[in-house]
């Protein structure tokens, strides 16, 4: 999917094998299902973003050939060309003040908006992308033309969201149905809180944007204040992170890369950060002050998390720069390591 999201790859349920391929399929679908409807009952994210395109099959909408626009952009392109294509096919037969050697010239000159005609085209009558998945007995070996275009045409549309994905939409909503019914979601089909139910939400650009703002979310103890310099660069870096690193940085701090559905206001507990001290090593020079070991130390260590907690420990950086390298390392190199702290 464009937008990363997910769909179901189609099936070729004629020639899948039913004792083993088949009832696998339908076991991931239906225990998908039953995961979601869980942690939609359970108020827990999970980073499974279903498309659109999928929940709307799901809750019984009827698809055409612009919601193969949200499916695939460049397929749809496609396919819109051809429907043109056949629209223009279908008003030249329907028009009475021609003869039928006058609708034969026009049929001739058709061609799509890149300049190609039907032929040179070389299309059949399979799925594209899946040559394997024929639309119609021995549709590999039948060329679509404009005479049966616009068959061609609704055929792919009913196998995208219909024929091959029929067995994994009906395993998903028997698991889905086995926690609480599906249809309760039918108020939310169409739009994006659903996927922010699920999943968190990503729009929320006027929280990450405005420091000030950001600072209302996040609880500074335990060596830091609101004008403490450390935490200043720390909602400074939060508000300077590009989309893909704020998922980073959310996984690292809450073990999710969204936020839940309202934003940070919505964290259960607050961000809370912290100032983290580096432990000096044993039989360091007792000749220099704590204060100055640990001020030595301070900007070779990485910040750490409670996650559980979205508990920050925030060392005192010397500078913006070395607390926006270090963060970066963190986020980018130590997101999948667990250790007692």
């Amino acid at each position: 999917m464009s937008d990363n999201s997910l769909f179901p790859a189609p099936i070729n349920v004629v020639s899948i094998n039913p004792d083993d391929d088949l009832q696998r399929i339908y076991e991931v679908f239906r225990l998908t299902g039953m995961m979601i409807a869980k942690s939609i009952s359970d108020d827990r994210l999970i980073e499974l973003p279903l498309s659109p395109v999928f929940w709307d099959l799901i809750l019984g909408k009827k698809m055409n050939i612009f919601d193969l626009e949200r499916l695939d952009p460049n397929l749809f392109k496609v396919f819109a060309d051809l429907q043109v294509l056949a629209n223009r096919k279908r008003d030249i037969d329907k028009a009475v003040f021609f003869d039928q050697d006058h609708k034969q010239r026009q049929l001739n000159t058709l061609k799509t908006q890149s300049g190609a005609r039907l032929e040179d085209l070389t299309l059949a009558f399979t799925l594209p992308g899946y040559d394997s998945i024929e639309l119609k007995p021995n549709g590999k070996d039948e060329d679509v033309t404009l005479d049966n275009l616009q068959e061609y045409i609704d055929l792919v549309l009913h196998f995208l969201f219909h024929e091959t994905v029929k067995i994994q939409i009906q395993a998903f909503k028997k698991g889905f149905n086995h926690i609480f019914p599906v249809d309760n979601l039918r108020p939310f089909a169409g739009n994006l809180e659903l996927e922010d139910m699920i999943c968190g939400t990503q729009r929320n650009e006027d929280e990450w944007a405005n420091p000030a703002k950001l600072a209302e979310f996040i609880t500074p103890a335990h060596g830091f204040h609101q004008t403490s310099p450390q935490f200043l660069y720390f909602v400074r870096f939060m508000s300077e992170l590009a989309m893909e690193d704020r998922r980073k940085f959310l996984r690292f701090i809450t073990g999710s890369p969204r936020l839940p559905n309202g934003g940070f206001g919505s964290l259960d507990p607050k961000i809370t950060v912290v100032l983290k001290k580096p432990i000096i090593p044993a039989g360091a020079s007792s000749l220099m002050s704590q204060e100055m070991m640990q001020a030595q130390h301070i900007d070779e260590i990485l910040p750490s998390v409670m996650a559980c907690q979205n508990y920050i420990k925030l060392p005192a950086y010397s500078s913006f720069e070395m607390l926006r390298d270090k963060f970066m390392k963190a986020i980018n190199e130590g997101a999948n390591n667990f250790t007692l702290s």
